[in-house]
């Protein structure tokens, strides 16, 4: 049997593969509490006028801190480092989880993502920050990549469309938790600290989770494969002792003879040139718009804290619109 014939023997959803999807979701929150953080801790604060009759400010954030109140596009430009790092991530870690295997690199990305984040609460300044979140943005873009890759291919294709919508669900959850500590902390190492630590957690959390058995067996790994899939049915109750995958030729055999794919494969033939052309489109112009609406969401409202975790609330129902609509014949 093939692979997918081996997830309907196994289970496409089981009780692990639950497990191991709850974990990725997870993944997703942490994400979006790093990818949105500077829209707090880079926030100008609001001027207030204490029972003494001093001026001061209603938070501390870099600005404050740093005294960059003549200079409020730093935080902007930090944000552009970082996101420039998530775009050298993919590129990097995208061609190491294809090579490598998604389990081993991910679980590196994942430890260095924690680490890396949990060193923005001690920048001393603005210069020290911007590098530290270069790095994190480096990581975050493997880190994304590779456990979306991975939750979607320890599941059976029939269930894709509603796990790859549900996924962003908890991303937009994570937006809504950073503007509920935003508004609760309000010492900015804090907030950093905060949004850092629980990665640890899901560290131990990420240690169960097996390699993806679809790479696996693209990368001619049969046995390999084999077992993961046995390992797949044991955690979902199943028994199954005899299954076994048909033979497929690894990456190294089809490149002797004469068949390599890679990035530049999907320029060719036209047709699916065209179609990379106009997802790349679609994907840069959306993108465009949700970061340039979710990075000044303080600007939305005299509340930032409400209008980021409306700008992430309102995600949730269009998102699970999404899964229906994908799904209808048209």
């Amino acid at each position: 049997m093939d692979i997918e014939g081996a997830f309907n023997i196994v289970g496409k959803f089981g009780r692990f593969q639950s497990y191991c999807f709850l974990v990725f979701c997870l993944f997703q929150t942490f994400l979006a509490l790093q990818m949105v953080l500077m829209t707090i801790i880079g926030a100008t604060p609001e001027k207030i006028t204490n029972s003494r009759g001093k001026i001061e400010s209603d938070s501390n954030t870099i600005i404050s801190e740093w005294d960059l109140f003549k200079y409020t596009e730093v935080p902007s430009f930090i944000q552009s480092i970082f996101m420039f790092g998530v775009l050298i991530g993919n590129l990097i870690f995208g061609s190491l989880a294809d090579t490598h295997g998604r389990k081993k690199v991910c679980n590196k990305a994942l430890f260095l993502f924690v680490f890396t984040s949990f060193l923005t609460t001690f920048a001393n300044n603005y210069v020290v920050l911007g590098i530290i979140r270069f790095f994190v943005g480096v990581f975050l873009g493997g880190v994304g990549l590779i456990s979306f890759v991975q939750c979607q291919e320890l599941l059976g294709s029939s269930v894709w469309t509603i796990s790859g919508c549900v996924l962003p669900v908890f991303f937009a959850i994570g937006i809504s938790i950073l503007a509920g500590i935003g508004s609760c902390v309000s010492d900015w190492r804090n907030v950093c600290l905060i949004t850092s630590l629980p990665g640890f957690l899901l560290c131990l959390a990420y240690i169960p989770v097996p390699e993806s058995p679809r790479w696996l067996y693209s990368r001619g790994k049969v046995t390999e494969a084999e077992d993961v899939m046995k390992f797949l049915a044991a955690k979902n109750g199943i028994q199954c002792r005899t299954l076994t995958l048909k033979p497929k030729p690894n990456m190294d055999d089809m490149k002797k003879g004469g068949k390599s794919y890679g990035m530049l494969s999907l320029f060719s033939p036209r047709p699916l040139m065209i179609r990379t052309l106009v997802m790349g489109f679609v994907w840069f112009t959306s993108s465009f718009v949700y970061y340039g609406l979710t990075m000044n969401a303080g600007s939305l409202s005299s509340d930032r804290f409400t209008s980021l975790a409306l700008i992430g609330l309102v995600e949730i129902p269009a998102l699970l619109l999404c899964g229906v609509i994908i799904t209808q014949p048209w």
